[in-house]
């Protein structure tokens, strides 16, 4: 039972590692286009974040 603990767990923090990934992912294409000036309902669009998420970055 221990193994299948071991295995499962490791899943878990892969998955969570992935997750993270691609939230860093997003947030650094969003600060990418604020930086050239796109308007920040495109940017909410296009990444899926909050305008206070993006306002924050």
């Amino acid at each position: 039972m221990s193994e299948y603990k071991y295995v499962v767990d490791t899943q878990s923090k892969v998955v969570q590692a992935k997750r993270e990934g691609l939230q860093k992912g997003i947030k650094k294409v969003a600060l990418n286009l604020k930086a050239i000036g796109m308007p920040i309902g495109q940017i909410v669009q296009a990444t899926g974040l909050t305008e206070q998420q993006i306002n924050k970055l």
